[in-house]
């Protein structure tokens, strides 16, 4: 972005220059495409700065979502110690807020989940908050299978959520 805005200014100080130096009869094509040349680095230069500007808002936006559907969470559930941080493969807070929505809709009375982590303990939560339902978490990972199950544990959720490896 920087090279194009001191090309456009370097054109434009051609242009300024030779609107004073250079004879209009013989290089009016010439100035006409210098003309041309900073209006395009111009549109360039809008679109580029506009794209990034955009990228940057719906990156604020996504992350707010997840602040609110992250907060909603919290309220709803009233949980005893804060969720894991997430190491790239929980789920997001937004999937979690969407997942109790779901589970408050059809009130099943078991849940079976393929893999363990946040969307467990929410769940579990949710179930027992709610007084219907239990979990059943199904864990490929020996790692996670411990850590979820040492989480429920520690949340007092074993009564509604169970680990199986």
């Amino acid at each position: 972005m920087a090279r194009y805005l001191v090309l456009y200014i370097f054109l434009s100080i051609i242009l300024i220059v030779s609107l004073f130096i250079i004879d209009l009869k013989f290089y009016v094509p010439i100035l006409i495409c210098l003309l041309l040349l900073t209006i395009t680095l111009q549109v360039v230069i809008y679109k580029k700065a506009s794209n990034f500007i955009f990228e940057k808002f719906n990156h604020l936006t996504s992350r707010i979502q997840e602040i609110q559907s992250h907060i909603s969470l919290h309220s709803s559930l009233n949980l005893n110690y804060p969720l894991p941080l997430s190491d790239g493969w929980q789920a997001s807070p937004i999937f979690l807020h969407y997942m109790v929505t779901l589970i408050n809709e059809v009130k099943p009375r078991l849940l079976i989940e393929a893999g363990s982590g946040n969307s467990t303990l929410v769940s579990a939560y949710f179930l027992r908050c709610q007084k219907f339902g239990r979990l059943i978490s199904l864990e490929n990972d020996k790692y996670y299978a411990t850590r979820t199950r040492n989480l429920i544990l520690l949340n007092d959720l074993d009564t509604v959520a169970k680990v199986e490896y």
